[in-house]
Formats: structure tokens, sequence, C-alpha cells
């Protein structure tokens, strides 16, 4: 499993190109971002200071307690939301890393 440091943009953090899935560096809440050519989504969780994780799959954000009867691991990508970093893991692309909070201006 490879994981690594990734600089975010203006708050903004890549996990997934295919599909287009970001997480909000710069937020006082965890968040991710998601879709193509206009149609945007966003999906907001607890406050930045309480854990959470999350799992991306089949365009929707779900509670890791709560997937769906035809969740495929090899389809989704996992995000951990902690205090000072978020992480992620996207299966179908084998790739990881972890990103640094900051506190939103």
């Amino acid at each position: 499993m490879e994981t690594h440091f990734e600089w975010a943009k203006g708050g903004i953090g890549i996990v997934s190109s295919a599909p287009h899935v970001y997480v909000v560096t710069k937020s006082n809440r965890n968040e991710i971002d998601w879709g193509e050519d206009g149609s945007a989504k966003e999906w907001i969780g607890r406050r930045a200071s309480k854990p959470e994780i999350v799992v991306f799959f089949d365009g929707k954000v779900w509670s890791s307690r709560a997937l769906p009867h035809d969740f495929d691991k090899n389809k989704c990508v996992v995000v951990s939301f902690d205090e000072k970093y978020i992480r992620f893991y996207d299966y179908a692309s084998r790739t990881g890393g972890f990103y640094e909070r900051h506190e939103e201006n």
C-alpha cells in the first residue's frame, strides 16, 4: 500500500481522478467534493476535530457501517479524517496518501 504526503492547492486535495473526488483541507468540517462537467456534489460530515471514516462508492459517500449490498472494495475510496490529517486510499488505482489540515481563514 503506497501512502505519501500530498500538497493541496487552494484548500482542495485530489483523492481520485476517476471519478474526480476531492477533500477540503481548509474547512472546520470533514468535507468531500466530487463530480465532473459542472455536476459537482458535496458531502459534509462531523466537525474537523472529530475523527471520521467514510467510503466513496458508486457516486456517493457512505458511512463505513452502512455500505450497500453491492459494495465492491475494488471500486471505492476510503477517506479517514482526524484533527491534523486527512488520509485516503483509492482501491481502484491502488494509491493513497494524506493531506495536512489547515484552519479555515
